[in-house]
């Protein structure tokens, strides 16, 4: 099920994440996952495990949790809170992902990992500019500071050749089949 909340964060939360210069704090990246990534979106991405539990931990190392961030800042962790409440969802088992998109960047065709029992809610929410994805056989028209949820190991999923730069936060929640 593709859930679709518009201006979940506010222009003041955007223009602070704007602000924050994630590219720079970043060095060198070794996870192949994230490499990849960041070949086909002319820009930039980063994972981190923000729960640190044992499974949360297992997802990220598959992800792509080697880029060598130690910490994020505050307001991610608020988002994260501000989703699962929102949605009414556990956020025991997080990661997150900072994607930015240049143009003429896209993200390939494809699923998420998924752990046996568990699904892969992903929330992501536009930071900068609108974005066309594609899931499974439906395309999501969202608009900057929209939030939106589905079901990420079970839906092929992708985004387009883009012609203007994009920032997308990206939410893993990690949530028990019995629960959506």
């Amino acid at each position: 099920m593709i859930s679709l909340i518009s201006d979940f964060i506010s222009k003041e939360e955007q223009k602070y994440i704007l602000n924050l210069g994630i590219k720079s704090s970043c060095s060198y990246i070794e996870n192949a996952h994230i490499k990849r990534i960041n070949e086909q979106t002319n820009g930039f991405s980063i994972l981190f495990d923000m729960t640190k539990t044992k499974l949360s931990s297992y997802v990220s190392g598959y992800q792509g949790d080697n880029t060598l961030v130690s910490s994020i800042d505050d307001i991610f962790y608020k988002i994260k809170d501000k989703i699962a409440n929102r949605l009414h969802i556990s956020f025991e088992h997080v990661f997150f992902q900072y994607i930015e998109l240049g143009v003429g960047g896209r993200v390939g065709a494809h699923y998420d990992y998924g752990m046996p029992g568990y699904v892969t809610y992903k929330c992501n929410i536009n930071v900068l500019n609108s974005s066309k994805i594609n899931i499974d056989k439906n395309m999501l028209d969202t608009r900057e500071l929209d939030l939106y949820c589905f079901e990420a190991n079970l839906y092929k999923h992708w985004v387009d050749e883009i012609d203007s730069k994009t920032i997308i936060l990206s939410y893993g929640f990690l949530l028990p089949y019995d629960v959506l």
